[in-house]
């Protein structure tokens, strides 16, 4: 049986979050609209953010 790993290691965010920026892309639908207050981005957003304080957050929303 062969165990397929998708996630990694995380050793790229790893070294993001080193170099002080970190990139999230997020695409979907009506979870992700911008429509709501109560979208999943702003919530992903925060918890980063509270995270890592002293890392510059960029988030890239394709919702449709």
């Amino acid at each position: 049986m062969e165990i397929i790993n998708l996630r990694g290691n995380l050793e790229r965010f790893k070294h993001a979050v080193a170099s002080g920026k970190i990139k999230i892309g997020f695409a979907g639908g009506s979870i992700t609209t911008a429509q709501t207050a109560s979208n999943w981005p702003a919530y992903v957003r925060g918890w980063f953010v509270n995270q890592f304080p002293d890392v510059r957050l960029t988030t890239v929303n394709t919702a449709i």
